[in-house]
Parts: structure tokens; sequence; C-alpha cells
């Protein structure tokens, strides 16, 4: 039986492990960003400076609120305002339509208020990804709210919910680093983070997650080392749960829940146990209810995390060298091939990623799982303008985003991932702010799971927020380079 001493031994051991791991991970990606950013050179333009102006302003709006002892809590009432204000100019600006996914979804909103839910049944595209089935509600909902500005009404709303994220970030930041000014430095950038902002105009449900996911590590890390601490857990699983109907991919952080309980906290066994238990009963028990409820009124077929077609076909996508780790014609069709068969489909899934993992060069397979990697991370708007621009013509967006504005986009995803690597050297903020382990716990873990899997920029938009705090980190070293003295005169 391990003593505490020698358990916080291993627990730290592990800490120093990540850590280390994420030099060189985050070491990459600093380099990659820093090229894409030199590529975007001979795009730099207007744009670019009038987004840079607009940037100062605001800073220096927040540094005379500062100067003036405005309270935090009104200041970052401002800055969600300010972030609101910038989102609808964003999404009134660009007529954006929904396409791939989102496009099947709102047509089939249609059948749907006719009482038509075949696409959920047999080899239909949302019975075969049920995990799309709350946003196929969601979007039959706002259908039948606003039937005329359908649209308008939905990138409103995805204002709404980036707006919540804005509130979310100054909750998670300032509990993880026990001051306000770090609050509201998170609450700053998330309001001017270009990705978020850009995603407003697109219909994707990430929107819709990601407050939610930014919440439960809020209540998490507020808990789990308070007195009064199992409704508070109870409540992070729940509002994962929700985020995760939205978008889900919430797996990962539950795992870094349990993870951090393992590792970070310092009660005997029974009560890791009971933490670790109501967290995942808090996730479990909305998703379980939601997805059975679904299924005894008829409107679906599957439950919501086990669909017609099995998830070992988006592996299998994650896998093929020479489409870059993305969707091909060739993966896609094999569940229509075997007729859906699921065992088949596994079978054959399974071969043929044996076939290209065994048969490929070592020097051919490193470099497509390093050029995987780096592009998922390199892209500073997780191609935002991209699915916002989609099938658009220049005169129904004020601005093309993808070729005027991109430089200022990659400068301002730069200084966070460089931030964030400083604060990879802040050794004592690894035991003083506990709750920075888990947010790399996290990092690590969509790491693992985007390599593994289908590649598509979007995907990685729903962890995008991560860097705003993990960047705090670098900030905290700032401070304690700066002098206490200094900074209190800030805060």
């Amino acid at each position: 039986m391990l003593n505490k001493e020698k358990w916080n031994k291993i627990s730290f051991g592990f800490i120093n492990f990540v850590n280390v791991a994420l030099m060189i991970l985050l070491g990459v990606v600093v380099f990659t960003t820093y090229e894409s950013l030199k590529l975007a050179k001979n795009k730099f333009g207007e744009i670019d400076i009038y987004f840079l102006l607009v940037t100062i302003l605001i800073v220096f709006i927040y540094l005379f609120l500062k100067k003036k002892n405005v309270k935090s809590k009104n200041i970052v009432i401002i800055l969600i305002l300010i972030g609101f204000i910038i989102r609808v100019t964003w999404v009134l600006s660009i007529d954006s339509i929904p396409v791939s996914d989102y496009n099947g979804i709102y047509r089939t909103t249609y059948e749907i208020l006719k009482g038509n839910y075949s696409e959920m049944y047999g080899t239909g595209y949302f019975a075969r990804f049920p995990h799309l089935t709350i946003p196929v509600l969601f979007a039959t909902l706002m259908r039948s709210l606003f039937p005329i500005n359908t649209f308008i009404a939905v990138k409103i709303v995805n204002c709404i919910f980036s707006a919540f994220g804005i509130l979310a970030m100054y909750l998670l930041c300032k509990e993880i680093f026990k001051k306000n000014i770090y609050g509201e430095i998170g609450a700053l950038t998330m309001a001017l983070y270009p990705p978020v902002i850009l995603y407003t105009a697109v219909y994707c449900n990430e929107n819709q997650a990601i407050p939610f996911y930014i919440l439960s590590l809020y209540l998490f890390l507020k808990f789990i080392h308070s007195e009064k601490k199992y409704l508070g857990i109870f409540l992070a699983g729940v509002s994962l749960s929700i985020g995760n109907l939205f978008r889900m991919v919430a797996t990962i952080i539950m795992i870094a829940f349990i993870l951090y309980i393992i590792i970070c906290c310092n009660d005997i066994i029974l009560e890791r146990v009971k933490k670790g238990a109501i967290v995942i009963l808090g996730f479990a028990i909305p998703l379980i209810a939601i997805s059975v409820g679904l299924k005894s009124i008829g409107f679906t077929e599957q439950h919501l995390w086990a669909g017609s077609e099995p998830k070992i076909t988006n592996i299998l996508k994650g896998t093929n060298i020479e489409g870059g780790g993305g969707w091909t014609h060739e993966d896609a069709i094999i569940p229509e091939t075997y007729n859906f068969d699921k065992e088949k489909i596994e079978e054959v899934c399974k071969e043929i990623m044996w076939d290209r993992i065994t048969n490929t060069p070592l020097d051919e397979l490193i470099e497509f799982y390093y050029k995987k990697y780096t592009g998922i991370w390199s892209n500073g708007e997780f191609s935002g303008a991209y699915w916002a621009e989609h099938s658009l013509d220049d005169n129904q967006m004020k601005i093309r985003i993808s070729q005027n504005g991109i430089w200022y986009i990659r400068l301002f995803y730069l200084a966070l991932i460089v931030l964030s690597y400083i604060g990879l050297f802040n050794r004592k903020a690894l035991k003083e702010f506990k709750g920075i382990n888990l947010l790399y716990f996290i990092f690590c873990g969509y790491g693992i799971m985007f390599l593994i899997t289908e590649r598509q920029d979007r995907y990685t938009f729903i962890v995008c927020w991560i860097f705003i705090v993990l960047a705090m980190s670098g900030v905290n070293l700032f401070e304690k380079k700066l002098g206490e003295s200094k900074w209190r005169s800030l805060d």
C-alpha cells in the first residue's frame, strides 16, 4: 500500500511527464503556426490593420476601466456586450448558408415538422450518425419558432451562446488562477478570439456546446477540492452532458476529470471513488434519459451514442494517407458496399487499417502523422472562414475573411500559442494552480483523439478555447517576472 508521500511523488512525476511531453508537442505547433503566419504575409492588407486597431482600442478600453477602478463584475458585463456586438455585426455581414451535414439537418427539419422521421431510422443519415439528433431537434425548433428568417435567428442565437462563453471563460480563468484579473483577461481574449467569432455565422452546434464545456470545467474545479462538493461535482457532469448532446466528443473531458481526481486530489481512495462516481452520474443521467426518451416516443431508432454505422469508419478515414487523414470517397462508401452489416464493416475496416499501417514505410507514416497533427493545431481560425463563406459569392458578404484578415487571425492565434508554450515553463503553477493540469490532460486527450480519427479542421474548433486558459499560465509567469507590486496595481 502506497503512503501519501510516495503517492504524491508518483502523481507529480506523472504531471511532470505530461508537462515535458507538451513542451515538445506544443513547441512543434509554435513553429508551424509561425510558418503559417509567414505564408499569410502576402494577404496582409487594410482589413488586417483595421482588425488590429479595433483590438488595440478594446484593450485600451479595458485598461481605462481598470484605471478607473471599475468593479470586475461590471468590466465583465462590458466585455460580454462588446463581444456580443462584434459577433452580431459579423453574422449580419454575411449571408451564410448551411452546408455539409448542416445542410442535411435543415432539409430534414421540413420532414420532421410533417411528422416524417424516416431519416432517424434504418440507414437514414441520422440513424447512422445519431449523435446529430439533438442538433436536428435544435434546428427543427428554430424553424418552428422562426419559419421566415430561420437562418438569421439561428445566427443570433449562436451569438447569445457565444457571449455566454465569454462569461464562462471569465469564471474558469478566475477559478484556476485565483485573481479577478485573470478572469478578465480570459474574458477579453474570448470576446476577441477569431474562431469563436467566425463560427457564429456557421450552423454548427459547437456554438451551443462550448459554453457548457467551459462551465463544466469551472464547476468541477470550483467544487472538487471544496467541503460542500458533491452537488457542484454532479452539476459539472450535468453541464458537460448538455454540451455533449450538442457536440458529442465530451468523453475526453470526462476521462480528464477522472484522471484529475486520481492524480491531483489528496483524498482517501474511497472519497476519490465517490467524486468520480458522482461526476459520471451527472454526465450519464441526462444522456441516457434523453436517449431512452427519444426512442420511447418513436423519434429515433438508435441510442444517441450507437448508430447503425460503426464508429470505426471514422478511425478508418483517419488512417487514409493519400487523403491526408480526411474524408475520402473510397472510405465513405464502405458501409453502403457491405449493406450496413456492422460486423462485416468492422472486419473490413480493421483489415484496411492494418494494411495501411503495416505496409506504409515508417518514414512516410511518421511524416503523415506529423503533418496531420501540425495541420490540426496550426490553423488559427479552425476553418471558420471556410465554413462561413462556403458556396457564397462576394456580393453575399461584406468581407471575405479567408482573403482579407487571415494574417491578423493567425497573428492572434500565434500569440496565444506562444503564451501557452511559455506557460509550460511555469513549473510552480503546476502545484500552485492545480487546475491548469486538467487543461493539459484535456489537450493531450483531444490531441490523441484527433490524431487517430478523421481529420477536419472544424472538429478541433470544439476545444479551440483551451489555448486561452493555457495562455494564462504564460501570463502568470510574466506576473512573477514583473513583480507582485506592479501586477497588483492592475488587479
